[in-house]
């Protein structure tokens, strides 16, 4: 949505797909790269990866990586999805907004889906601009493994309307949860609070659409199969260090993300 926007504001050109990617990670668990780089490919657009390193604090690490991409790129708006503020340490604003300001001029944010109404962003995507739009990564206990690689149709956004309605637990079930533990929220239909992590296949702006097609499961590891043979990665968070109050997870969280699948083009010769 932030990109359909981007795109559509003439006093903007969009050149490049940015990723922030701590040093030492081979992939992203909510994002594969080789997904990422389908979407560039048919976007027509540089995906670049700016390395976070790991011995220097994590908002440095940003600043610098922001510099670069000021200094050496020459880019000068840096354009974000957030929809609302994280807890972030140290942070009361936007982080990249934050960040972008201690670079030190000559780079800005814009932040097109700042305080936006999440139904609408989702009604505009996926009813009225038709986006092929996946679920990249889930995590419980407002999904399960079903619902990853499953594509967010108005069957899906009408389960995840009644999901943001309804908290899932009654008072006496949160006894000794922490005031910060996710559970104790309604479903944040942009995923806000880490519930989910999507991917457009495809729509208006792309070439061609991107298929993500199973492989034959092999039954290894922690690795188990979801409705459209796509085998998933599962995981589960462990107890938090020293005591900390997690708002992002809980001890025994269970979140589930693309494995091992296949990538590859279709509808090649589309017309936009």
């Amino acid at each position: 949505m932030a990109l359909l926007k981007c795109w559509r504001d003439p006093s903007l050109h969009v050149t490049d797909l940015v990723v922030f990617q701590p040093e030492g990670k081979a992939d992203l668990e909510a994002h594969p790269k080789r997904i990422m780089q389908a979407q560039a490919d048919s976007l027509g657009l540089t995906l670049r990866f700016m390395t976070l390193p790991s011995n220097i604090p994590y908002r440095d690490g940003y600043v610098n990586a922001i510099k670069e991409l000021r200094d050496v790129h020459n880019i000068r708006v840096i354009a974000t999805g957030d929809m609302d503020l994280v807890e972030i340490e140290n942070s009361s604003d936007n982080y990249i907004k934050e960040c972008c300001a201690m670079a030190g001029g000559g780079i800005r944010t814009y932040l097109p889906l700042w305080k936006a109404d999440r139904a609408e962003c989702l009604t505009t995507l996926v009813l009225e601009e038709g986006y092929e739009i996946v679920f990249s990564c889930v995590k419980s206990p407002w999904f399960d493994e079903s619902w990853c690689g499953k594509t967010i149709d108005a069957e899906t956004f009408r389960t995840m309307i009644s999901m943001s309605e309804n908290l899932g637990f009654e008072k006496d079930e949160m006894a000794g949860w922490g005031a910060k533990d996710p559970r104790r929220k309604k479903l944040d239909l942009g995923g806000e609070n880490g519930e989910y992590h999507s991917m457009v296949l495809d729509g208006p702006l792309y070439k061609h659409g991107i298929e993500i097609l199973g492989v034959p499961a092999t039954g290894n590891g922690n690795k188990s199969q979801c409705h459209n043979s796509i085998q998933l990665l599962t995981t589960v968070s462990g107890p938090a260090k020293n005591g900390e109050d997690r708002w992002w997870t809980y001890d025994g969280q269970t979140r589930w993300s693309l494995g091992t699948f296949i990538v590859r083009t279709k509808n090649v010769d589309k017309q936009q």
